[in-house]
């Protein structure tokens, strides 16, 4: 069946609404539960409670299903939910079914939770957390709910101890006995703990309750109880509003504080990213250092599924749970710092119990990327009723609910054995965490019956009373309790440890759980799922007695039997106690085969094997490459295609990804889309030209995240936590270093490599993989020949035809092609290969276009000069064009018209038309008459054109035939109508289809009228799709009124319907369509209903809220930010507040400040003060800021500001500190406002250190060098106080350290980074210049830089030696400046330098230049005295001094010209006060008479081998002396000439 291009993108429409809605609806008998869309943010998730009435019983019963929270991202993506219930006479719900029946007391909120982990089994033995502190690490609480007024009974943490904490600390509060201590490091305030903000999570007021809360009962009141509500809670609240990520030095200080109150135990439900095990990390560092202090730490796995479950359209499931469309080499998705080795990573489970009992489809999968086994233990998190704010409470569903039921749980069981044993430190949240975890019970999957992953469940299902009952607990070699044996062999030993905390002996029988099982998935649904190994055996003792109070190793053996390679195998091994002790279980997960087997870089988009939808390139504007130019691909994917701007890059071609670095903001540079199925130790992109040479290292990073999805999309690998201020490092702009000038310059036209070097973390033969991508660098413009445009004007059948030929001589065309035609400001497409057009050759880079001029074109035309330009654009995005004038068409009506501007788009302030200075455009167009614009007249010139300056923001320029502009002759708009819908409100009532919606109502189901205001303009049209039958609905529009008429085909006479707008235009290949997440309206046509008596007239009568608003120009039609690359996403954790701007910082932002602050003037370091300024708007009456004081109404947290609003402010900040600057204003009408800024400064400068360099010329800056050894080698190390740095070298980023060190906590743990370079210098003939340069650049923007300037002169080989009485020494040295006087001792048999002003004893001599290249040999010896000196002799020796001091002069003037000459080519980087550049005229540029020689007695000259040839001197020599040698005698003089004989 064929389709047309509108029902094309009808039907893509359909299908992604279908997509979006699937996530988002349930349906059950004809009705569904709406729930809403992903967001971005999102983390827990909240569940509607569903009233069952009468009215509904058609609605869905007793299901819900769970959404992402909006605000807080406590934990990664999330398919969980939340209910706010008020307290109020209970009806009984779908959330309720825990409640008893209103007669009897009721059973907490936690009663199937509870019964579920057994925790009644711990309160029996007498361990409720009486004299437990938990820590709760999240987003808050409120201190005040009933269920916290219930003192514990043995408080660990008195108000007095508390009060000395906060005294210690200088921050904190105490709340209550039951909250000892509070403090909100986001905002470092002492007040604000609750909450309670716009749309607040109130997640850690829920995460607090399912720990601590000790609810009363009190008649049919909700209540909930925690699992150890005798136990005291810190609320360590570490979220706020404005950053709903986490801030890792945020929580690293919240656990250090937490040791240091006292905490027992921590809980975390939060998480960032897919994390390695790493004790480097901020974050885990702190978690090992309260467990070595006897501080246990349960933390929430995270909610992203199994690392396979991933968004594709292969297969139909709902990402991020346990179906998925590929069997990954890691399933994990455990988030940092859950990652934590030593740490209890908590998975969910429902509260279902026997049949019922299931793990949560969301909870995220183990193991770490090394094997290392993780989760450790499952726990209830599906539709967890807990405390929220103001005495309400809330259903959610996460491993954020599962996390802190397991932190309660470590509470009682350490409580136990704090009484009862004497373990301390770690030794004590080890014991804690066994116990835990050998008592939990494995579960078997509901659906294929087999027991469920450890990888996925942990060890199993929490088990409270049997971990405080049990009397042994097992470890591993590792001191955990599950066995990480990754690689395996086909006998892999391991051992067990058994501690016995009783006073008997306790005897086990040992089994294996039937053995090994691997991982399998069905091809159909996708479902993960284990089958068992039968040649996985584990063997051992089977028989295991443990003597009282003592401990017993014992060893095992995995053995596997013709097993396959390339697979994991994992299992259980249970103890069964004799003696009706608990069972317990230890996991184990290893991996048999090559741990490096997997290809871990996604394939690329255009192979249909890819996994993620493939890698890919895109350009600055993120327009997918190798497909087509940017305007053709707009009407590839917003007309012609089935896709949306990422699926549309499987259409890509290998020869044609293509850009054109010529700085024409077109495909400037180019961006990598890039998928990873492992978390990486090292990324790195190196460029290959077509030689294979090496141009460019465009990046290094470091432990980077796997691709994984979250918030409704596939995580890219640019999008990991480590390149989150910086997601753009990938990017290549074309550039390549020049050493010969020290610059970077475009890359030569041409064929090149990108290629990615991925490093594993897991030793193996592919550790290190490669993936090469073909690119072409084109900065070329197409050409256009043999133009030629033909009109047939007649009225009754007007006609046109153009053709033309076109050629490439880079990237080219391809299929999806269009030529643009410009008719007089408007843009048509037609296709290169479409019709009688056709490519001449195989490779598309030349072809023949000839088509018809369509209606609309010839309509374009007009009685006055008309400009036609025809445009074709190669994949590099090189526009070549060919521009014609038509005489007027006298049967045209429109006589003017504009050739520089396209009708609905604004003026392009880039062209030459504008001027910058005026801000004005000038418009140039045809006319046969003058005109008037604005009242003025507008003169033809005598070729019938016109130049109209105009105001370069006008939204819409009119030209009138008479002045007072009533006779429009033409209408030009700068703007395009923005798509926009929105659904009637009058004449609606409020129905509940599982949310509220506004619903239509009405008794007839065959004809029922729906109205929605759409966009006012030209060329807009609306639609409806029935939700549940599929059909679709155009609209009658009218002025922004859109009509529909609809059916209802439901039995039950109710639907929903679906609307959006599209608005054509204004340019060929532009639609613009609503999204429709807003823009559901119920229908209800049941017969009980009143008929339908009204109808609308105009669009104001519908009551919507709906804004006229006109689209932003340069994003129609065009892609958009990458999923997940918005700036919001990226940086912005919240728009700026709109009452208040600062000067130098962002509001609620990330500012990254380096040592120009203090350059700047705003921090002055040794006063450690920032100075903050801004201004507040007239409506603010009172300003904030949390400076100094933790404490909001500290006096000297006021801030005054004068009449214009202007403020200046100052807080202490270290010099290398990040802290956030929170701040609170009002407004007139009492509003209170609040705002953060995160601070992170650093105003230390990273370091370079050389080795070898202390002889060479240094100006504080840079080093300079001379030579003549044809390899230079640069080494030293590079280094920075902070972690993240990166170093580069010739502007090839060869290195990153890696970034998760914090700032607050111990900065960079890691050694400087070594480099060694050798360079050849003599890569030309002759002299040779090169410049290095070296760079360290820290994560806030501080750099190091220094040059190294080198001067390479081959080595020569001077053999003659001249005789020079010691008398004239002087003289001859002179002829050779800037050399190096060297001595050869005959005693030590070495040289030593002499100056020439020291004595200079007979013996050979050698003078060395700046290079080390010898210029002269000479042999000074002593004349014989003479008894007289003739006057004819004095005149001869007098005479030639004279001689010799003027050749001197003449000499000089010569050099100085030379080094004039030379400056052209080697003068001009030097940036210093002395001028370097003298350095380089030597005396060879001299004329030199050589010395005639009759030598009485030989010389005695060592071999000039073992002269110093490293021209690392200290002293510097001059090239020019090279010459000397060779040159016509000049030296006559006396005792130059010969010795006397005898």
């Amino acid at each position: 069946m064929r389709y047309t291009n509108e029902e094309k993108r009808r039907y893509k429409l359909y299908k992604a609404k279908k997509r979006w809605v699937s996530a988002a609806i349930i349906t059950a008998s004809g009705a569904f539960l709406f729930l809403g869309t992903p967001s971005a943010l999102a983390d827990e998730a909240v569940t509607a409670e569903v009233t069952t009435t009468a009215q509904n019983e058609h609605q869905l019963q007793g299901t819900t299903q769970t959404q992402p929270e909006a605000k807080l991202n406590t934990q990664t993506p999330a398919t969980e939910s939340s209910t706010d219930a008020t307290q109020t006479p209970t009806t009984v719900t779908t959330a309720d079914a825990t409640q008893a029946p209103t007669t009897e007391t009721p059973a907490p909120t936690t009663q199937a939770d509870h019964d579920k982990g057994n925790v009644t089994g711990a309160w029996e033995q007498g361990y409720r957390g009486q004299g437990m502190v938990v820590a709760v690490i999240d987003s808050g609480a409120d201190t005040t709910h009933k269920d916290f007024q219930q003192a514990p009974t043995e408080p660990k943490l008195s108000q007095t101890e508390a009060q000395a904490k906060i005294n210690e600390l200088g921050y904190g509060s105490y709340a209550s006995e039951k909250f000892p201590f509070v403090y909100n490091y986001a905002s470092k305030s002492n007040d604000w703990i609750k909450d309670d903000g716009p749309g607040a999570s109130q997640h850690g007021q829920h995460v607090a309750g399912i720990i601590g809360a000790d609810g009363q009962p009190n008649g049919d009141e909700k209540y909930a109880v925690g699992v150890a509500p005798e136990s005291q809670l810190l609320a360590l609240r570490v979220f706020n509003d404005q950053f709903a990520d986490e801030n890792p030095d945020d929580i690293a200080q919240a656990i250090y504080d937490a040791v240091n109150l006292g905490a027992n135990v921590i809980q975390m439900s939060l998480g960032q990213g897919v994390a390695a095990s790493d004790l480097n990390d901020v974050e885990q560092k702190a978690v090992q250092y309260a467990i070595d202090h006897g501080v246990f730490v349960s933390i929430s796995a995270s909610n992203n599924g199994h690392a396979g479950s991933i968004e594709t359209s292969a297969i139909q499931y709902s990402p991020g749970g346990a179906t998925g469309a590929f069997e990954p080499f890691s399933s994990s998705t455990v988030a940092n710092p859950g990652a934590s080795r030593n740490a209890l990573t908590v998975a969910a489970e429902n509260s279902g119990q026997g049949a019922a009992a299931n793990m949560a489809d969301f909870s995220s999968w183990g193991p770490m990327q090394d094997f290392t086994l993780k989760p450790d233990i499952s726990a209830p998190g599906v539709k967890i009723v807990s405390t929220g704010n103001d005495n309400g409470y809330k259903t959610m569903s996460g491993t954020s609910m599962a996390g802190p039921f397991a932190a309660g749980s470590a509470a009682l069981v350490m409580q136990k054995l704090q009484k009862e044993t004497s373990l301390k430190n770690a030794e004590l949240v080890q014991a804690t965490k066994a116990l835990l975890m050998n008592t939990s019970q494995p579960l078997l999957d509901a659906i294929s019956g087999v027991v469920v992953s450890p990888r996925r469940q942990g060890a199993g299902q929490i088990n409270v009373g049997a971990a405080v009952a049990s009397p042994v607990y097992i470890t591993a070699d590792d001191g955990t309790s599950s066995l990480s044996l990754r690689q395996l062999t086909e006998s892999t030993k391991f051992n067990l440890t058994f501690t016995n905390l009783s006073n008997s002996d306790q005897t086990y029988t040992f089994d294996d759980l039937g053995g090994g099982f691997t991982e399998k998935r069905d091809d159909f649904t996708g479902y993960y799922y284990e089958e068992q190994l039968p040649g996985a055996r584990v063997n051992g003792a089977n028989k295991v007695v443990v003597k009282a109070g003592q401990t017993l190793t014992v060893p095992y053996t995995l053995d596997l039997t013709e097993l396959t390679p390339g697979q994991l195998v994992e299992g259980w091994l249970r103890f069964t106690g004799d003696n009706g002790q608990s069972t317990l279980v230890v996991p184990f997960l290893g991996y048999f085969g090559d741990m490096t087997s997997e290809d871990v870089l996604d394939k690329k988009a255009n192979d249909a094997t890819n996994v993620y939808g493939g890698n890919y390139f895109v350009n600055e504007h993120n327009y997918p490459r190798g497909i087509a130019d940017e305007e053709s691909l707009k009407k590839l994917v917003n007309l012609d295609g089935d896709y949306n701007w990422q699926q549309v890059a499987k259409l890509y071609q290998d020869g044609k990804v293509a850009f054109s670095p010529n700085n024409d903001k077109k495909s400037d540079l180019l961006k990598p889309v890039a998928f990873v199925k492992q978390n990486l130790q090292d990324l790195k992109v190196v460029v290959f030209d077509q030689n294979g040479k090496v141009v460019r290292v465009v990046a290094d990073e470091k432990g980077l995240d796997k691709s994984f999805y979250q918030s409704g999309r596939n995580q890219d690998v640019s999008l990991s936590v480590s390149m989150r201020n910086d997601p753009n490092t990938f990017d290549w702009d074309g550039m390549v270093y020049n050493d010969k000038t020290g610059k970077f310059e475009v890359a030569s036209d041409g064929q090149y490599t990108y290629r990615f070097v991925a490093t594993l973390y897991n030793d193996g033969q592919k550790k290190v993989q490669t993936a090469d991508y073909p690119v072409i660098i084109d900065t070329t413009a197409p050409t256009i020949s043999n133009y030629k445009l033909t009109l047939n004007t007649a009225e009754n059948r007007p006609s046109g035809q153009l053709s033309f030929d076109f050629s490439d001589t880079g990237a080219g065309f391809t299929d999806y092609s269009y030529a643009v035609v410009l008719i007089n400001g408007k843009l048509f497409g037609h296709k290169l290969n479409e019709g009688t057009s056709k490519f001449t050759d195989d490779t598309k880079l030349s072809g023949t276009a000839n088509f018809e001029l369509s209606p609309e074109e010839l309509a374009a035309f007009t009685a006055a000069q008309n400009q036609v330009t025809v445009m074709v654009t190669d994949t590099a995005d090189n526009v070549g064009l060919f521009t014609s004038e038509v005489a007027g068409v006298a049967s045209a009506s429109q006589t003017v018209n504009v050739w520089n501007a396209v009708d609905g788009l604004g003026f392009d302030k880039d062209s030459n038309f504008y001027d910058a200075k005026t801000n004005t455009y000038t418009l140039v167009g045809g006319t046969i008459r003058p005109f008037y614009y604005n009242g003025q007249l507008v003169e033809a010139k005598a070729d019938s054109t016109y130049s109209l300056n105009v105001n370069a923001d006008v939204k819409k320029v009119v030209f009138t035939s008479d002045q007072a502009g009533k006779d429009v002759l033409l209408t030009l708009n700068t703007t395009t109508p923005k798509a926009a819908f929105a659904w009637q409100k009058a004449h609606t009532t409020e129905q509940n289809f599982g949310i509220d919606l506004d619903t239509v109502t009405t008794n007839d189901p065959e004809h029922i009228f729906v109205y929605a205001a759409v966009t006012a303009g030209n060329g807009v049209k609306a639609f409806a799709r029935d939700y549940f039958t599929g059909d679709v609905y155009e609209a009658n529009v009218k002025d922004g009124l859109a009509t529909f008429e609809v059916k209802v085909k439901n039995a039950n006479r109710r639907t929903v319907l679906l609307g959006w707008t599209e608005v054509a235009g204004p340019t060929f290949n532009v639609v613009q369509t609503t999204a429709s997440d807003n823009a559901y309206l119920g229908v209800d046509a049941r017969p009980s209903n009143q008929p339908q008596r009204y109808n609308f007239a105009n669009v104001a009568e519908l009551q919507t809220d709906l804004v006229q608003e006109n689209a932003d120009p340069t994003t129609l039609g065009a892609p958009g930010a990458l999923p997940g690359h918005a700036l919001s996403d990226l940086t912005t954790r919240s728009e700026p507040n709109p009452d208040i701007s600062f000067d130098y910082l962002e509001d609620n932002n990330y500012n990254w400040i380096g040592a120009q602050a203090i350059a700047d003037g705003v921090y002055n370091p040794k006063s450690q003060t920032f100075h903050v300024t801004g201004q507040v708007s007239p409506d603010v009456v009172e300003l904030i800021m949390l400076g100094n004081s933790a404490n909001e109404q500290d006096p000297q947290n006021r801030v005054s500001f004068n009449e214009a609003g202007n403020f200046s402010f100052e807080f202490n900040i270290k010099p290398t500190q990040q802290r956030p600057l929170a701040y609170i204003y009002t407004t007139k009408d009492g509003q209170k406002t609040r705002g953060t800024i995160q601070v992170i400064l650093d105003t230390v400068l990273p370091t370079l250190e050389f080795e070898n360099v202390v002889n060479y010329d240094f100006d504080g800056e840079n080093y300079y060098v001379y030579t003549n050894e044809p390899l230079f080698t640069i080494k030293g190390t590079a280094h920075d106080n902070l972690d993240g740095y990166r170093f580069f070298f010739n502007g090839d980023n060869e290195f990153r350290e890696f970034h998760h060190s914090g700032i607050n906590h111990g900065g960079n743990p890691y050694a400087p980074y070594s480099f060694e370079k050798s360079f050849a210098l003599n890569d030309d003939a002759g002299e040779t210049k090169h410049v290095y340069t070296l760079e360290v650049l820290d994560v806030t923007g501080n750099h190091t830089t220094k040059k190294f300037y080198v001067y390479y002169q081959p080595k020569t080989n001077v053999t003659e030696t001249l005789d020079v009485e010691r008398n004239y020494v002087d003289m001859f040295v002179a002829q050779y400046p800037e050399t190096t006087l060297l001595f050869f001792d005959p005693k030590t048999q070495s040289f030593k330098e002499l100056a020439l002003a020291d004595f200079h004893p007979d013996g050979s001599y050698s003078l060395v230049n700046k290079y080390g290249n010898v210029v002269a040999l000479m042999n000074v010896y002593t004349a014989e005295p003479k008894e007289e000196v003739g006057e004819n002799e004095k005149e001869i020796v007098e005479a030639q001094k004279d001689h010799l001091s003027s050749q001197n002069e003449q000499d000089t003037t010569k050099a100085q010209e030379k080094k004039t000459q030379d400056t052209g080519s080697f003068g001009k980087e030097h940036t210093t006060d002395s001028d370097t550049e003298q350095k380089q005229a030597t005396s060879a540029d001299k004329p030199v008479a050589p010395v005639l020689q009759d030598k009485a007695q030989p010389s005695v000259t060592p071999t000039t081998t073992g002269l110093p040839q490293t021209g690392e001197t200290k002293h510097q020599a001059s090239i020019l002396g090279l010459l000397a040698l060779g040159l016509a005698s000049l030296f006559t003089l006396v005792n130059f000439d010969r010795k006397k004989r005898n």
